[in-house]
């Protein structure tokens, strides 16, 4: 009877110590387990930050241009810098009708230097100079002339001779007998005023019809792309506009009626987007936006919201900065800034939604999780929610705060779980 009781005894015992030890595995495993999760949890501080807004697309740029005709058939010649802003009735171009008489050009250049050293009460010193550098030329000319002879080069001797006779009758209009020494300013103003008209009858002159920036290009859609449609645009015509460029160079021929160039007012430009509806809800007609260009920003106004006639939604933007420049553009890519709102910043994959409450969790002192619901939100995109941190701060709002320590990816959390 007593062996029995000592049997169950030790039977007992050895169970508790099992018991114990099992005990003693399950907490060292839980602890384990504990330290783990404490090491993979991303945890970040929050922070004050701004949520910004915006709707990223192609827009056609209507510009306030004036296009420039030819009055005149012949060879152009730009006399103004492509992109540059010009005054109104500034000459631009000339339009050489005919053969230039290179003659009358150089006597009208010497009589130019001649009245402007008598104006000035200069000396000879001036005329002295260009008839060093025709001695100097003529000499050149004449060793060149006999170095081809010996060579028998019949057609650069020609050539050469020529030129020689034009640096002679040059020097002869400053010296000689066709001397423009000792005729006074009345005479020598007389003679250019001559020559101008002889050759001004051949070339027509270019003035900006208006002030502003100077181009050179036509895209062939100055006709259908002008201030005066932005009200009517239509969708299906804005998707088919490209960037291209017709540019007219320097001594091109040009006809009668064919655009030489326009004049591009730099200081009003318009944006024409097509929206989808819930990018349209976002805008309305006066609405201030900022708009982005590369890495270039300017401030726009909505100028008008509306449905074409296939029901599609069209904004017109208006920009009213000089800044700005898109004379040389006609589609550009835009980044058009609707909303930005600062305060409480948090990331979207701190969020879940416990009991139908949208929130986070972050660390109490302990190291504990604590559940915090998000509220007075301002706005939110695809990767925040910005709080109102003003209302929280004045009102006492119970929710997250500035600086609290917040839990990334928190699926495996829950309420009170031991972080630290």
């Amino acid at each position: 009877m007593k062996k029995r009781k000592k049997r169950k005894k030790k039977r007992l015992k050895i169970k508790y110590n099992y018991l114990i030890i099992l005990g003693v595995i399950i907490y060292i495993v839980a602890k384990l387990l504990n330290s783990m999760t404490s090491y993979t949890v991303q945890v970040e501080t929050v922070k004050h930050g701004d949520l910004v807004e915006s709707i990223n697309k192609q827009g056609v740029i209507i510009k306030d241009e004036q296009v420039i005709l030819s009055q005149a058939q012949g060879n152009i010649d730009y006399l103004a810098q492509e992109g540059k802003r010009v005054p109104k009735n500034k000459k631009i171009a000339e339009i050489q009708k005919g053969e230039v008489d290179l003659q009358k050009k150089e006597k009208l250049d010497t009589i130019n230097r001649r009245i402007e050293s008598i104006k000035f009460n200069r000396n000879e010193e001036i005329l002295k100079s260009d008839i060093q550098k025709i001695d100097v030329t003529t000499k050149r000319l004449r060793d060149e002339i006999k170095t081809n002879i010996m060579n028998s080069d019949i057609e650069s001797i020609q050539n050469l001779k020529e030129e020689l006779l034009v640096a002679i009758d040059k020097k002869s209009l400053i010296w000689g007998e066709k001397s423009i020494v000792g005729k006074n300013i009345k005479t020598l103003e007389s003679e250019k005023f001559k020559i101008e008209n002889e050759l001004n009858s051949s070339v027509q002159s270019v003035f900006a019809n208006e002030s502003g920036v100077i181009s050179f290009n036509q895209d062939e859609y100055e006709d259908v792309l002008k201030v005066s449609s932005i009200d009517h645009l239509n969708s299906q015509y804005l998707s088919t506009v490209k960037n291209k460029e017709k540019m007219i160079k320097k001594n091109d021929e040009v006809e009668v009626g064919e655009a030489i160039g326009k004049i591009i007012n730099n200081h009003l430009w318009y944006i024409a987007v097509v929206l989808d509806e819930k990018e349209a809800s976002h805008l309305k007609i006066g609405a201030n936006v900022k708009v982005e260009k590369n890495e270039q920003m300017f401030n726009a106004s909505v100028k008008n919201l509306y449905k074409d006639e296939n029901n599609k939604n069209i904004l017109v933007l208006e920009v009213d900065e000089e800044k700005v420049d898109f004379y040389n553009e006609r589609i550009c890519d835009f980044n058009i800034i609707y909303r930005k709102v600062s305060g409480i910043k948090i990331p979207k994959n701190a969020v879940v939604t416990i009991g139908g409450k949208k929130g986070v969790y972050i660390l109490s002192e302990t190291g504990n999780s604590v559940f915090k619901e998000l509220k007075s939100i301002l706005g939110e995109n695809n990767e925040y929610i910005v709080l109102d941190y003003l209302d929280i701060k004045k009102n006492r709002i119970d929710t997250i705060d500035l600086y609290d320590e917040l839990i990334i990816n928190p699926k495996n959390i829950k309420e009170g779980q031991k972080i630290r």
